[in-house]
Parts: structure tokens; C-alpha cells; sequence
């Protein structure tokens, strides 16, 4: 911010301005009104943030309808719940990121009080996603850790590396992906101490802002790599759920905004951007992220229709009859943080060293035992209705 003092027009009258309003802002703890100041544009009685604002209204209702209308087939046909939970989440970032930036652009120099919470629903997101395919390979809890300690262990080239499993891989995997949600809440109530107690004017806020937006990418990077890697080992496995179209979608999009929200601010503080006649500092440093936001969204959304389809959910139900549950049912299961908590506990369960404790327990689910440890009983198969119908037409095959 403070690049504009040292840059200042020749007219003496505007440079003058600007002074007084730095002055003015530095005695009053506030925000230099130059800073969101500019003219109307030519032959028009608005000006660009405003024209942006408008703009912006048309992909933000439209990824809305698209989003509910996604949700709401999903709601009608709630066959899988911890699935289609985790599908809904990914569904709910659309609309959630694109009115939460539209604001951004509705209220001036709100940017800095919106973002934090979207860093929060980023990481749910994000964690959404892996879920995701874990309820995929993994219906019952119970049988998640018996699924990866018969997982080959491969290296990069698809080699065996061992016949031990992948447990312990697995236990890496689910810390570097779960470890975004505490990184996010501690980072969350602090961005707002920061700004509450830091005025606009210091230079210190502009560090504190660059590496909350550093830590913030880091910690998403390593969750996207973690997801990634899990999704890599497992894609023979997740093929017929269209994994890798879900993670490029999902992440593409998550990408766009950590990215975005480095860049900006850094054209901003390295004095590469100055104001202009009509672009105004804030213009650059939030409202053109915010504009462009919105439009991204409605583009992932028209993708959305097909990557996270409710179609095979409706097969279920029409063709396959199975029971749906009500809508009401399913709305509870979508705010239920059940499972980030369980996911939490977990993994500090694993980085105390008690994960094995815990496998023991859900391993007695899993087998019926009493102790966990009888492994030479035949876990419980949960065969879906298309195992059922294959086994039905192989019967009658040998009869005939």
C-alpha cells in the first residue's frame, strides 16, 4: 500500500490529496480513501468496480441454480450417503466461494474479512474430496484398514516394493491431508486479530497478510499432493467413479484461488500495479480476483454438471430400486462434521502412536471378534446390488 506515497503523480493538486488522505488515515487508523477512489468511465455514469460489480451478478445466480439444481438431485436420491456427502460438499464450494467473492465486490474493502472464512471451507473442500474416495474403496469404516494392509505397495515406475501393504502409507497419506483443518482454524481466529489490532497503513500488515497467504498455500499444496498420491495408487480401483475427472475439477479450482491469492497481492506490494484514473488500488488487489472468481465458478459449475452427476444415484433408485433416504435425512448427514472429527481423532491417534489401538477396534467390527485379532475369519462381504444381480444371472447360466 504505502508504494503510492512514493509514487506520486505531478499534479501537485492530486499528489497533495493523497498526502492529506494518508495523513488523514494514519491519525485515524482507517484506510486511505485514495486507496478505493476513481473516476467514472468515459460516457458512462459508473465506474469499474462497479461495472465488475454488475457484471459479476450474472455467473453468480447462475452457478447458484446450477449448484442447487446439482444438490437437489443428489438430495432426492440419497442412496450412499457418505458418498454422495462428500460429493455435495465439492458441489456447495461453487456457490459458497462465488457469493462470498460477489460480496467482496458489493462491499468495498470487505476482501480481508471474507477470505479467512473461505480458507476454511477450501480445506473442508479439500478433505471432502479425499473422503470421497475412501467412501468409494472403503463403504464401512470398519473395513478401511484392512482394505490398505492388502494394498501392493508400488513405487513411482508401478513395481512391487513389498507384500506388507500400505498401511503405514496409508497413515502418512491421512495426516498430510487431515493436517490442513487445525493449520486452517489456528490460522483463521488469528487473521482477524491481525487486522482487528495492525492498522491498514502498517507496514507489518502486509507482511502478516503475505505469509498467512503463504502457510495457506503450503498447507494446500501438501493436501493436494497427498490427495494425488492416494488417488494415483488407487486409480484401478476408483476407475469406474470417474476419480481422476472429480480431482481435477475440484483441485483445478482450488489451484485458481491459491494462486490468485498470492499473485495480486504481490503485483500490489512489489509496486509492479499503480492506480489509475479508474482502476483504483483496491480495484486491482481484490475486486479483479473477485470478478474473475465469479466468472471461474460458473465455468466449474457447467463442468460439475457432468464430474459430479447425480445420474448413477438416480439409476440406483429407478432401475436398481433401491430405498432413497428423505430429504431431510440427507440435509442432517451434509452438516454433520462427524466425520472430520472422526478424521481429526485419527490422526492424532497416528501421531501418538495409538492408531493401531484404534485399527484393533474398528478390526473387531470388521471381523466379529472379540480380541481383533482373528484374522483367519472371513470378513463380513458387502456385496452391492449389481454383485448381486451378476451372481443371480451366473446362477442361472449354470442351471440352464
Amino acid at each position: 500500500m504505502s508504494n503510492i506515497i512514493h509514487h506520486l503523480p505531478k499534479n501537485t493538486t492530486l499528489a497533495k490529496a493523497i498526502i492529506e488522505s494518508f495523513e488523514i488515515a494514519e491519525a485515524t487508523c482507517s484506510i486511505p480513501t485514495v486507496f478505493s477512489s476513481a473516476d467514472k468511465l468515459p460516457g458512462t455514469h459508473i465506474t469499474f468496480h462497479e461495472l465488475m460489480t454488475i457484471l459479476s451478478v450474472v455467473p453468480t445466480v447462475s452457478c447458484v441454480l446450477i449448484s442447487v439444481y446439482l444438490i437437489t438431485g443428489h438430495y432426492l436420491h440419497w442412496v450412499h450417503p457418505k458418498e454422495q456427502k462428500q460429493i455435495v460438499l465439492c458441489i456447495a464450494y461453487l456457490p459458497f466461494f462465488c457469493i462470498a467473492n460477489f460480496f467482496c465486490l458489493y462491499i468495498e474493502t470487505s476482501a480481508s474479512y471474507i477470505t479467512p472464512v473461505l480458507s476454511i471451507y477450501t480445506a473442508k473442500g479439500m478433505v471432502a474430496v479425499f473422503l470421497m474416495y475412501i467412501a468409494y474403496l472403503c463403504p464401512e469404516d470398519s473395513s478401511r484398514e484392512h482394505f490398505h494392509a492388502g494394498l501392493e505397495r508400488r513405487d513411482y515406475y508401478g513395481k512391487v516394493r513389498h507384500d506388507k501393504g500400505s498401511l503405514r502409507w496409508f497413515r502418512i497419506i491421512w495426516c498430510m491431508v487431515f493436517q490442513i483443518i487445525p493449520v486452517t482454524l489456528i490460522l483463521f481466529p488469528t487473521m482477524y486479530i491481525i487486522i482487528s489490532t495492525i492498522c491498514p497503513l502498517d507496514s507489518r500488515l502486509e507482511g502478516a497478510e503475505m505469509a498467512m497467504a503463504g502457510i495457506n498455500f503450503l498447507t494446500a499444496t501438501i493436501t493436494f499432493s497427498a490427495i494425488y498420491i492416494y488417488y494415483n495408487r488407487t486409480k484401478a480401483q476408483l476407475k469406474n467413479h470417474r476419480g481422476a475427472r472429480k480431482l481435477n475439477a475440484f483441485q483445478s479450482l482450488v489451484g485458481l484461488q491459491s494462486i490468485q491469492s498470492l499473485v495480486f497481492p504481490l503485483c500490489t506490494q512489489s509496486s509492479s500495479y499503480l492506480p489509475t484514473k479508474y482502476v483504483s488500488y483496491e480495484d486491482f488487489s481484490n475486486a479483479i480476483p473477485a470478478f474473475m472468481t465469479c466468472w471461474e465458478s460458473l465455468v466449474f459449475a457447467v463442468l460439475f454438471i457432468q464430474v459430479f452427476s447425480f445420474t448413477p444415484y438416480r439409476t440406483a433408485v429407478i432401475h436398481q430400486h433401491e430405498m432413497p433416504a428423505t430429504v431431510q435425512r440427507a440435509i442432517v448427514d451434509t452438516i454433520s462434521q462427524m466425520d472430520i472429527v472422526k478424521g481429526l481423532v485419527y490422526m492424532f491417534q497416528i501421531l501418538c502412536q495409538k492408531a493401531d489401538q484404534a485399527d484393533t477396534k474398528n478390526a473387531k467390527k470388521l471381523y466379529k471378534s472379540k480380541d481383533g485379532q482373528s484374522h483367519e475369519l472371513e470378513p463380513q462381504r458387502i456385496t452391492s446390488v449389481n454383485d448381486e444381480l451378476l451372481q443371480k444371472l451366473n446362477s442361472d447360466e449354470a442351471m440352464a
